[in-house]
């Protein structure tokens, strides 16, 4: 079985470098809406028989780009979503505001949407739902964050594969069993 992880294409979407947490709040808002850049492709020998994508229109073009079969939609794909750790009009490093995030969603910090827990839990349960279709070659569209834990949950599974500490817009990565 090989399951084949990719992150969407690059967001055509610029920021500031310093931002209130309510311009970073936007910022992420516009993120999730804005399109990508389809200039790229990774090399792809395999003939995938199953996609699964993320709902993001990102996800969504990009796996319509590298796949011509129907796509299964799935929700639980979406990144891990990011909100200011806390309140200020004092404008800080927009890389800071996404640490700051990451940190607070780690720890399961009430100014985050979802707890690492329940990142953990949707993970788990939809690699499970992929391994038990028992294809041969599946495809999964999705985003950098959440793809660290899919890895994670593919390797425990017995999977062996390259692994990506910052995934690369649009770049397979394979897993095997």
């Amino acid at each position: 079985m090989k399951i084949g992880l990719v992150r969407h294409f690059e967001v055509v979407h610029s920021c500031s470098k310093f931002m209130t947490s309510k311009k970073f709040e936007e910022w992420v808002k516009a993120y999730d809406t804005a399109p990508v850049r389809q200039d790229y492709l990774s090399k792809n020998q395999i003939k995938w028989e199953k996609c699964f994508s993320s709902d993001f229109q990102r996800a969504l073009d990009t796996a319509g780009h590298i796949y011509k079969g129907e796509i299964t939609i799935v929700k639980e794909l979406r990144e891990v979503p990011i909100s200011p750790a806390f309140k200020t009009n004092i404008k800080l490093p927009f890389t800071l505001w996404c640490v700051l995030g990451r940190m607070a969603w780690l720890y399961s910090h009430k100014s985050q949407y979802e707890t690492r827990i329940e990142t953990g839990k949707r993970v788990q349960e939809f690699v499970s739902h992929v391994i038990s279709l028992q294809e041969n070659n599946i495809l999964i569209v999705t985003h950098g964050f959440l793809m660290k834990y899919i890895q994670k949950h593919l390797l425990r599974q017995g999977f062996k594969g390259q692994k990506c500490i910052k995934a690369k817009n649009g770049k397979i990565y394979i897993f095997e069993k």
